[in-house]
């Protein structure tokens, strides 16, 4: 049964969102089915050294939904399931209770995105399964508590305390229009900072740690449809950089059919590979 339980899940989530709309997907005065999400990416990777070439598929499915007890308490959760050619079944998932006393203020308790973790793409989205590497850096979420105070529309502050398994951290975000700055510090003395810039034109994620790891990804749209990338990190310690990935995208959208993505080609200097790619998924 269990063999043929996926592709049946897989099969009704397809046509479920061919049908439907990607985001608010049914809303009643209770119960909020905000998006399902389901992506396809394939990648090909030819080493510059050898006559050679190595495969890498997957396939993600996610749900994300809440349930209203009243306009001040609110459930929340969201899962999602990744299946790769190469690597094990890789499952996401969060569950929160959230306090919104008012319109400004809201308190979270639960497994959560952290203040950091929030400078992450979410695992529903389609820029989670293609995230960069200096996005990887990120922690995902935690169990923790976390309360929030939105000064105005483009403002916003908050602060979390979360397990990090053998430690507790604290955790900070600000945000302020396009920017975002965030990080925690460890009960060890252990510290992650992040930053995250995006406009329509420029997306810019950059992180440090305590362990001397500087990563940065940088978007830059040269024309319509067109993205030039670059994802690198430096090792302080080591003095050299570890990883330097540079590419340009070729986005695709055919609203008709509800679906997005993109056409890929990346060169890894580190690896000296160069990487097709195909990612699509519903929108």
């Amino acid at each position: 049964m269990r063999h043929h339980f996926i592709p049946l899940l897989i099969g009704f989530l397809m046509s479920s969102v061919v049908h439907a709309q990607m985001t608010n997907v049914y809303v009643d005065d209770q119960f909020s089915l905000s998006r399902i999400y389901a992506g396809f990416n394939s990648t090909t990777l030819f080493p510059t050294d050898s006559i050679a070439s190595y495969a890498d598929v997957n396939f993600r499915i996610g749900i994300k939904s809440s349930l209203k007890l009243s306009d001040q308490l609110i459930f929340k959760t969201w899962g999602a399931i990744q299946i790769s050619k190469n690597q094990p079944v890789a499952g996401y998932n969060s569950f929160e209770l959230m306090l919104k006393p008012t319109a400004k203020f809201s308190w979270h308790v639960g497994l959560i995105a952290t203040p950091t973790t929030v400078l992450r793409p979410n695992p529903t989205t389609w820029e989670s399964q293609v995230e960069t590497h200096a996005q990887s850096t990120i922690i995902p979420g935690r169990p923790g508590t976390k309360v929030a105070y939105v000064f105005s529309s483009n403002a916003m502050l908050t602060y979390g305390y979360f397990n990090h398994g053998k430690h507790w951290a604290h955790h900070l975000n600000i945000t302020i229009q396009d920017w975002r700055v965030a990080g925690y510090r460890l009960a060890n003395g252990e510290y992650f900072t992040a930053l995250r810039f995006n406009r329509e034109w420029f997306e810019n994620t950059t992180t440090y740690s305590s362990k001397e790891k500087l990563s940065t990804s940088v978007f830059v749209n040269v024309r319509s449809g067109w993205s030039f990338l670059i994802d690198t990190q430096y090792m302080f310690e080591q003095e050299e950089v570890a990883f330097l990935q540079t590419g340009i995208r070729k986005y695709i959208r055919a609203s008709a059919v509800h679906l997005g993505g993109f056409f890929g080609l990346t060169y890894d200097w580190k690896a000296e590979m160069v990487i097709g790619q195909l990612f699509i998924h519903l929108s």
